[in-house]
């Protein structure tokens, strides 16, 4: 019998393998959904495509708060997950934050506990100025690949790009 684990612990686990490249969110969201109640399927899924999408902007932001990196893909996902909440939904922060580091303690990651905590009560406190820096999107992306994907240059106004990605580059 698996434990019961909460709409932040599923989402976790359905982002933890596209953050360390190993699936796709059409492989890993539908058997988590089956696993969700249903009246939280809803919520289930604004979290994940919710935080995939804004994905690079929150590891930035959250990159920018911890003095080590994190390895392990459940914990930045779960980093992932609370910012969105914060800045994305209308969840109260102390409970975004609360629910959060409780879908730690479900995934076996106690240990992190605290770290997500202080983490996410600072971007909580900080947001305004945090959200207002520029950030280098190059720290994040390995091996130069951004400049594979993107060609900056005379021929390619940056003007009609979404604000996201003018303020990444």
């Amino acid at each position: 019998m698996s434990k019961k684990l909460n709409v932040r612990a599923l989402a976790a686990q359905a982002l933890a393998p596209i953050a360390s490249q190993q699936a796709s969110l059409s492989s890993t969201l539908p058997p988590l959904q089956t696993r969700c109640p249903e009246r939280d399927r809803g919520l289930l899924q604004n979290l994940v495509y919710g935080t995939a999408r804004e994905w690079l902007y929150f590891q930035a932001l959250t990159k920018s708060l911890l003095q080590k990196p994190v390895k392990d893909s459940e914990v930045l996902a779960l980093l992932a997950i609370g910012v969105y909440q914060i800045l994305r939904t209308r969840i109260p922060a102390h409970a975004a934050i609360g629910e959060t580091v409780e879908a730690a303690k479900q995934l076996n990651l106690a240990h992190t506990a605290g770290l997500l905590n202080a983490v996410l009560r600072r971007f909580s406190r900080e947001q305004e100025t945090l959200c207002a820096m520029p950030l280098n999107i190059n720290t994040l992306i390995p091996n130069g690949s951004l400049s594979n994907c993107v060609k900056i240059g005379p021929s390619m106004p940056t003007t009609s790009w979404p604000p996201i990605i003018k303020r990444l580059i």
